[in-house]
């Protein structure tokens, strides 16, 4: 089974390993090419999301998908 972490809240695997498709962090001060500062919603959502996927592991947890 290879769930989403999106589908996996609630539920845990003995072995869990993340997948390399999160978005890497950036600078909170990092700015588009306009100057303007970049939303950080996305990436605090992102963050929330990754603590979801690294709590369903009970015995083997594997993040080398995470930046």
């Amino acid at each position: 089974m290879v769930p989403t972490a999106h589908k996996a809240k609630g539920r845990e695997w003995a072995p869990v390993r993340i997948g390399e498709d999160f978005t890497e962090p950036f600078d909170q001060e990092e700015t588009d090419g306009n100057g303007a500062p970049l939303a950080g919603d996305n990436q605090d959502a992102e963050v929330r999301l990754a603590c979801v996927a690294v709590t369903r592991a009970r015995h083997r947890l594997d993040i080398n998908g995470l930046g």
